[in-house]
């Protein structure tokens, strides 16, 4: 038996805005989405265009099924490499797919529409930006619509968006007291984080590889300071990683456990704090693959907004035992002019002096040669420095490949070479040199957005050394600002040559550059800054304060009182929408009908209710004299032509749907309103002239 497919649901409207939020929301899942599952979704697409196009018949059931089938055994196949909330993603797509193809009916529609609001629910996994609130957004519009479209017949477009913003700005009040009151629970699954090592710093790094984060723009955090307070450019050194094992080609942490990488919380204080500048700001860090923070020094944790704990080392680090996959959303504070020596007392360094002996032999050469033993601390630094300064040394995003011994091929071969070339240079020549050294990967710079916002993007990534001295602690020194003085000063772009500063503008450069809308890029920033704030940094801390300035404290009988207030509120604002209250306190609206039955009851005629008009008016005519059945007769008449035009001209759900036919019908219909308010008028004269007959009637029977 064919099943019976409703023409008019495959219609533009329609089926075009399922095929359109079912693509939009396909872009915001290529995350979790696998290949294939991306190749099944543009075929689905294509064929439903198809069907739009050329009206074809629906795929038979035995070949869905075999497909569905197929798709399930690969979707089990492969979930032990995407996990579980992936697969579970890519089931629903999967299901969406196979359904969009083959609709027949509006349950199937429906069906569509919640499986779609459940893949918006799932993008709120893998993103939770201001910007994809936004979209989701227009896309919930979309949804809203197709399902008013369904019901085409009923309702125009004018009328379905008019609805469709009132249901979600209707829900939004609730929303809101939910996202209030609902608790905080940790995460019940774990998203894996699929961005490469080139999307942020790593814990081993070749000399190059920071030089691969200056071609990316990706945010890597803001940074919120407390009155405005926000360092200069030459002193936002943001630290991130401590490379302290070097094997004469890449630096890295060290591999053997130390004291520094236990969980152990810190605590200390300063001498003479009018010496130190401090700075307090609220950092949100975005995800990465590390599990190591940013902070300036030294860092004193003062709050910590997310769900993972955050601990401090030796090195001055902020660092979480595991790598998180959302946003970090922490207080603190720092001392820049402190002095780092806090724990001098406890650290080995010996490990700061670690250099293999069969690697770059000309650099150790050079060190035996120009510095001895005998020098001071500021004499060995500043013989590494006049080095950097003689020679033609120059600053690059492109530097030559250095495999072999590449201290010594980039100190007195190429000269050429990015921040962590610089650095690593600087601190081995240190450890020969006998001064403990370690190099520093961070992020140096940033932008300025409002009055105190810094956002630090990926082409900020930088690298340094600090050296230790007995009398100073550790001492930051930056060669490459050495080579390159206004990378610290100015940014990344006007340390670089004329052709590479244009290729680097040109590479990152965003729409908001290219349209001239630099003011709205900085308002669009500072609202994503508020969202991850106050939205995605709204924790169970939050609430517990929101309580507490109710209750004024925190406790079971306070948390029953909160939640017994919640469901008031929202059982009240449902009261206010949806109880026909306003028809309690508001009289009866007399028709022209009604007006005439009780005019002609002061007489004595009162209408069954079996009754029609027309029989009544038919029961009483003998008996009523002939000028007040006159205009009663005329009243009846306009009654009925008025009641049976409003009728006139319903709209046809079955008559072919094109823009000619629309227009005919649209002209047709406002015709047939006028008519009905013509008539609906003289319906009203002609149930007063009833009233002032029958008033004329009992005047003369006084009288007589």
């Amino acid at each position: 038996m064919k099943a019976y497919v409703d023409k008019n649901l495959n219609s533009l409207p329609v089926y075009g805005s399922l095929i359109a939020v079912f693509f939009l929301l396909l872009i915001t899942l290529h995350e979790p989405m696998m290949t294939w599952v991306w190749i099944l979704s543009l075929c689905s697409i294509i064929i439903a265009i198809a069907r739009i196009k050329k009206r074809l018949e629906p795929i038979k059931n035995l070949t869905l099924n075999l497909l569905a089938i197929f798709c399930m055994l690969l979707l089990i196949y492969m979930s032990g490499s995407f996990g579980l909330m992936a697969t579970m993603v890519n089931l629903l797509v999967v299901a969406c797919c196979l359904k969009i193809i083959n609709l027949h009916t509006k349950a199937d529609y429906h069906l569509i529409l919640i499986v779609l609001f459940f893949l918006i629910a799932c993008g709120f996994v893998y993103n939770q930006s201001v910007y994809l609130v936004l979209y989701y957004f227009v896309c919930l519009i979309m949804l809203f619509l197709t399902a008013f479209f369904l019901n085409r017949g009923v309702l125009s477009i004018g009328k379905s968006i008019k609805q469709s913003l009132k249901m979600i700005f209707q829900a939004s009040p609730i929303m809101l007291v939910l996202f209030i009151v609902v608790p905080r629970f940790p995460p019940f699954w774990q998203t894996q984080i699929e961005k490469s090592t080139e999307t942020g710093l790593s814990e081993q790094v070749t000399p190059g590889d920071i030089a691969s984060l200056a071609q990316s723009d990706d945010l890597v955090f803001r940074a919120e300071f407390e009155n405005n307070n926000v360092p200069n450019s030459q002193d936002r050194y943001f630290r991130s990683i401590v490379l302290d094992y070097f094997d004469g080609s890449t630096w890295s942490v060290a591999r053997e456990p130390t004291p520094y990488d236990s969980v152990n919380k810190f605590s200390f204080e300063f001498e003479d704090t009018q010496e130190t500048s401090q700075f307090r700001y609220l950092i949100i860090a975005e995800p990465a693959n590390t599990r190591w923070l940013y902070s300036l020094d030294i860092p004193l944790l003062e709050e910590n907004m997310g769900d993972a704990a955050i601990f401090m080392n030796q090195q001055y680090q902020l660092y979480q035992n595991e790598v998180s996959t959302k946003s970090n959303l922490y207080i603190i504070s720092s001392y820049t002019n402190a002095r780092l020596d806090v724990f001098k007392d406890e650290v080995d360094f010996s490990r700061y002096l670690q250099v293999p002996t069969d690697s770059n032999p000309r650099t150790q050469e050079w060190v035996a040669e120009t510095i001895s033993e005998e020098m001071t601390f500021t004499d060995k630094v500043d013989a590494i420095n006049q080095l950097f300064l003689t020679q033609a040394f120059t600053y690059t995003l492109k530097p030559p490949l250095m495999s072999i011994n590449p201290v010594d091929t980039f100190m007195f071969e190429y000269q050429k070479g990015f921040c962590s070339h610089y650095a690593s240079a600087m601190t081995y020549m240190l450890r020969i040199a006998g001064v403990p050294a370690r190099m520093v990967t961070g992020y140096q710079g940033g932008e300025i957005q409002g009055e105190n916002i810094l956002t630090v993007r990926q082409y900020d990534a930088h690298a340094w050394v600090e050296a230790y001295d007995d009398k100073l602690g550790w001492v930051r020194f930056d060669p490459t600002s050495l080579v390159a003085p206004n990378r610290t000063l100015l940014g990344l772009l006007s340390a670089l040559n004329n052709q590479e500063s244009e290729v680097f503008a040109r590479d990152i450069k965003s729409f908001f550059d290219f349209a001239g809308l630099s003011v709205l890029d900085e308002k669009l920033s500072i609202l994503d800054h508020n969202w991850n704030q106050f939205v995605l940094g709204f924790n169970q801390d939050a609430q517990s304060n929101i309580i507490t300035s109710i209750f004024g404290e925190l406790s079971k009988q306070s948390l029953t009182q909160f939640l017994l207030l919640t469901i008031a509120l929202i059982g009240l604002f449902l009261a206010v929408l949806f109880l026909p209250y306003r028809s309690w306190f508001t009289l009866p609206t007399k028709t022209p009908l009604s007006l005439v039955f009780k005019s002609l009851s002061k007489l004595g005629y009162e209408k069954q209710a079996h009754e029609t008009l027309a029989s009544f008016v038919d029961r009483i005519k003998p008996s009523i004299q002939e000028a007040v059945f006159g205009p009663l007769e005329h009243f009846t008449e306009l009654y009925y032509r008025a009641t049976y035009q409003r009728n006139y001209d319903t709209p046809d759900v079955h008559k072919p749907n094109n823009t000619a036919n629309n227009k005919h019908n649209t002209h047709e219909k406002s015709v047939a309103n006028d008519m009905v308010n013509v008539i609906e008028g003289e319906l009203i004269k002609a149930a007063k002239a009833v009233q002032l007959a029958i008033r004329s009637q009992k005047r003369h029977s006084r009288k007589t």
